[in-house]
């Protein structure tokens, strides 16, 4: 089969769809490539900008866990402190009560009720800390999801250049 009867584009002689006797001619087909391209370049900045979104949003799921393991730590480190008092005070107080020592009232007590109010005190600073450190994490999640919206809009916003650089090629 030769390049006319199989539709080519080649020689002048050929009589092809984008040939000297063919049906478009080589403006017709350099614009049709262009479209094609202009359609590709839109896609591929759509799909970019939507997979930057994607993995700032795992990113800021990721911070959300952290902040949510850093508030559990601060209270399971309140609560081994109280734990810790509670196994102190009764050490103190069989101790105190095998010697024949009332704990209840005086000076044992006193310093119970000091041990008790300076427990509560860190368990406070330690809990506030780890909302601190979470709220860190939070912020740093919005962040995340902030740019997540920026990649895809970003994408959308370079695919309409490209297809509209298309239309001004088209025009001029």
């Amino acid at each position: 089969m030769d390049n006319v009867s199989a539709g080519f584009v080649g020689t002048p002689t050929t009589a092809g769809l984008f040939g000297t006797g063919g049906k478009f001619g080589a403006a017709q087909a350099f614009s049709t490539t262009s479209a094609i391209s202009s359609g590709i370049g839109a896609f591929s900045s759509i799909a970019a900008g939507n997979a930057s979104a994607s993995q700032f949003n795992t990113q800021a799921a990721s911070y959300e866990l952290q902040a949510e393991g850093l508030e559990l730590t601060a209270t399971e480190r309140g609560n081994i402190l109280k734990k810790q008092l509670l196994m102190d005070i009764g050490s103190a107080t069989a101790s105190a009560g095998a010697r024949g020592i009332d704990v209840g009232s005086g000076s044992p007590r006193e310093v119970i009720e000091q041990s008790i109010s300076n427990v509560k005190s860190d368990v406070a600073k330690i809990e506030a800390g780890g909302r601190i450190d979470a709220s860190g994490s939070r912020v740093s999640a919005a962040n995340s999801r902030a740019s997540g919206a920026t990649a895809r809009m970003t994408g959308s916003l370079n695919a309409a250049k490209s297809i509209a650089g298309y239309g001004l090629t088209r025009v001029l």
